[in-house]
This record gives structure tokens, sequence and C-alpha cells, in this order.
């Protein structure tokens, strides 16, 4: 509020101040609409989600398991974290992430069955 009305109106430099307080939630409403903010963050989740998800995958090309040789708790959190992927299409249909699906499900498979 300071920076865009700080000049002209006082009372914007005082957070405690009602005028502030009403006027800052229109503001940042404003501001989100106009330049799309919601936007840019979304896009960036779902590029930065694939490039995690591939590095996974040109891991698990050479290994077995995500830490070491021997199954951790990396696994079976990459494993819980990666079953609603699962259901999306974008990440089905598309072989550069198979083997992260894949190797989830093996690793699900053997957990179900040491019980």
């Amino acid at each position: 509020m300071s920076i865009l009305f700080g000049e002209k109106y006082s009372w914007a430099y005082n957070s405690n101040d009602i005028r502030s307080r009403l006027i800052s939630p229109f503001i940042a409403c404003f501001m989100i609409a106009s330049f799309r903010l919601h936007r840019i963050r979304e896009e960036q989740l779902k590029g930065k989600t694939r490039k995690i998800l591939l590095d996974v995958a040109d891991h698990l090309r050479t290994n077995d398991c995500l830490v070491g040789d021997r199954f951790s708790a990396a696994d079976l959190t990459f494993c819980s974290l990666i079953k609603p992927f699962e259901r999306v299409p974008r990440f089905i249909n598309d072989s550069r992430f198979r083997i992260s699906l894949t190797h989830s499900t093996k690793l699900r498979s053997k957990i179900f069955k040491s019980r």
C-alpha cells in the first residue's frame, strides 16, 4: 500500500489504519487479476513438477532405488507423492514418466507383499 499510495495518502504507511486494512485486499485482488500472478505460479509449479519427475526417471534408469542401493524412506516418500499422478493422463500417456510410475507401482507391491 505504501508503495502505491504513500506519497499521496499518509494512511497507506500505517497498517493499523482502517482505510489501509479495507483497501489492501481489493488492491491485492486487482493486482493478481491484472497481472495474472496466480497463473504464473501455476505454470511454474507444472514445469518444476515435470522437471523433478523427469530427473527421478533419469536416475531410476540406472538405479533400483532413489538413494543408495537399498529401499529407503526416500523411496517410500516418492511412492506416496507420485500416487496422485497415476491418474493424470498427461503423465500416464507420456513415456518419459512411465519408469517413475512403474517404479512406484513395484515398490508398493513389495511393501504390501511384506506385510
